[in-house]
């Protein structure tokens, strides 16, 4: 079989877990983010901590956290 150069794609079925991104100056308070709290993004999972300590939703993989070393 020869390789006529074309390049072929493979697609992922690998979704990316969702980030949040929170404004500081935010006017309207949301409660914590903390473990076992109710997901803010699909409001069924409890955010657990995943392998990066960041907070994580087993349902929705909505994440977290970050912060430095």
């Amino acid at each position: 079989m020869e390789n006529s150069g074309k390049v072929i794609k493979k697609e992922s079925k690998r979704e990316l877990p969702a980030i949040c991104l929170i404004p500081q100056n935010s006017s309207e308070k949301s409660p914590p983010i903390e473990l076992n709290s109710i997901c803010p993004s699909c409001g069924q999972g409890k955010m657990e901590y995943n392998g990066l300590l960041n907070l994580e939703c087993p349902i929705c993989h909505f994440e977290y956290g970050g912060g430095y070393t």
